[in-house]
C-alpha cells in the first residue's frame, strides 16, 4: 500500500473539473508509483487519505498551506528560485534578491554535481551549509529593507518562517530539492 510506504513521497495538485465544477487533482509519487486523487476542497484531509497520515515522514512540495503540518517537508527549489526572482525583479528588491538567485543557482549546481558523482555527500552538504548561512543572512537583511514592494516582501517572510524546509534534505540528502518530477506526473491525466 502506498500510504504504508515510508519513502520520501513528492505531492502537488493542480485545478481540475470534477462534472464542470471546480476541484483539485492531487498526485503523489516515490521511486515505485505515481498515484492520483481528485479532491473537492483541497484538504490536509485529502492529502493524508493519498499519501497517509504521519505528519513527520518525507516529502516534498511546493508552499502550499495544505502542506504544511508535515514536519519533515522539503521545499521545492525550482519554486525558490522563482521567489528569489520575483524578489530581485521588485522594487527594492535588486540588491538582496540577485544574490539570493545566485545562491539557488549554486545549490542546483552543488546537488547536480552531487547526484553525478563528482563530489562526496559530505562535500555536497557542506557546499550547501555555507549556502544556507548566507541566504539566511540574506533573507533577514531583505526583511529590514523598508523601499522593498509588500509582495516581495511576504514572500521573503514566508521563506524565513519555513527557513528550516528549505534544508530538509540535510538530513535526508538522497531527496530531490525540487518537486519537478511529481509537476511533470500532474500533466500526463
Amino acid at each position: 500500500c502506498f500510504k504504508a510506504d515510508s519513502s520520501p513521497k513528492n505531492v502537488d495538485e493542480t485545478g481540475w473539473k470534477l462534472r464542470g465544477k471546480k476541484a483539485y487533482l492531487i498526485g503523489a509519487i516515490n521511486k515505485f508509483a505515481s498515484i492520483f486523487d481528485i479532491s473537492k476542497n483541497r484538504k490536509i484531509l485529502d492529502i493524508e487519505a493519498l499519501i497517509g497520515s504521519e505528519l513527520d515522514r518525507v516529502i516534498i512540495s511546493d508552499r502550499a498551506k495544505v502542506y504544511q503540518p508535515w514536519i519533515n517537508r522539503q521545499l521545492c527549489w525550482a519554486h525558490v528560485l522563482r521567489a528569489f526572482i520575483f524578489i530581485s525583479e521588485a522594487k527594492g528588491g535588486k540588491t538582496h534578491g540577485e544574490p539570493l538567485v545566485d545562491c539557488a543557482d549554486k545549490l542546483f549546481q552543488a546537488n547536480k554535481k552531487w547526484r553525478a558523482g563528482e563530489v562526496s555527500v559530505e562535500d555536497y552538504l557542506l557546499q550547501t551549509s555555507n549556502l544556507k548561512t548566507k541566504v539566511k543572512r540574506l533573507l533577514n537583511t531583505l526583511n529590514k529593507q523598508k523601499r522593498l514592494s509588500e509582495l516581495a516582501a511576504g514572500k521573503g517572510r514566508h521563506l524565513l518562517k519555513f527557513f528550516d524546509q528549505l534544508w530538509t534534505f540535510h538530513n535526508y540528502p538522497d531527496i530531490p530539492i525540487h518537486n519537478n518530477d511529481q509537476e511533470r506526473e500532474l500533466r500526463n491525466p
